[in-house]
């Protein structure tokens, strides 16, 4: 905030603003969904318009001016762009829902029966398995898929965009055990 001009400062000061850090800009790197939990007067800067784009494609393939324009807050006299954090990821999130709608609508029925040939599910084949075993999808331990539940409406949601990333996926293999029983017959055979 110390590179703003006094005019944008007092403006951020008087509407009660606090400014928080916004992940690092770097255009070459794809992230998987902005972090959350910001409240409703924490607003990002940005250097200038480029690095505020950069911002949003780091989540997103393409973006339109017109859409990423309506989170802008305010200008700083140097070309310095503030936007409201919360609304920045809500825009993000909303294009990649959209994105996700978009991919499940491409999918043909010629490339739906060449997947069935190669022995393997679907998207939403494989969203039907993971709702029928009552599973989340993958994350880490830093907590991205915390991010995603606070990202995503509902479950169904979540996993369709998590499964819109392949065409096609592998069937889980599960195996029942046991291992008291197993325990048990090595006793038994020994």
């Amino acid at each position: 905030m110390n590179d703003l001009d006094l005019k944008t400062k007092l403006y951020l000061y008087l509407t009660h603003t606090k400014v928080v850090k916004h992940e690092d800009v770097n255009k070459n790197i794809k992230l998987d969904i902005p972090s959350f939990g910001y409240d409703k007067n924490e607003v990002f800067i940005f250097k200038n318009y480029e690095e505020y784009k950069n911002y949003f494609l780091m989540f997103v393939d393409n973006i339109n001016d017109d859409i990423i324009n309506t989170a802008i807050y305010t200008k700083g006299k140097d070309g310095q762009i503030v936007v409201f954090a919360s609304l920045c990821n809500y825009i993000i999130v909303r294009i990649i829902r959209s994105n996700s709608m978009m991919f499940y609508d491409s999918i043909t029925d010629e490339q739906i029966e060449e997947i069935h040939l190669h022995g393997k599910l679907t998207p939403l084949e494989k969203v039907e398995e993971w709702e029928e075993s009552d599973l989340c999808v993958p994350g880490d331990a830093v907590g991205s898929v915390a991010n995603r539940c606070h990202a995503f409406e509902n479950c169904h949601e979540c996993l369709m965009e998590y499964a819109s990333h392949k065409l096609e996926h592998e069937r889980m293999d599960f195996r029942l055990v046991n291992s008291f029983v197993d325990e048990k017959e090595k006793k038994l055979t020994m």
